[in-house]
């Protein structure tokens, strides 16, 4: 039960800092996620807790 409270607990945070517009990267910097592409940010944050529908939401283009 510890492991799900904690596999729970840093896929919020990674929610989090995503939302944000930052990435933690494993070594605790943190950069842009403009400077990342998608598989960067995917593999970047919390080891591929991201679902293949947010991994289509991020990949979508923006307009900047």
């Amino acid at each position: 039960m510890l492991t799900g409270v904690l596999t729970l607990t840093g896929a919020i945070l990674a929610l989090h800092n995503f939302a944000r517009g930052r990435a933690v990267c494993p070594r605790g910097e943190r950069l842009p996620l403009e400077q990342l592409d998608g598989a960067g940010v995917i593999q970047t944050i919390g080891r591929g807790w991201m679902t293949p529908d947010l991994q289509s939401l991020w990949n979508e283009p923006r307009g900047g």
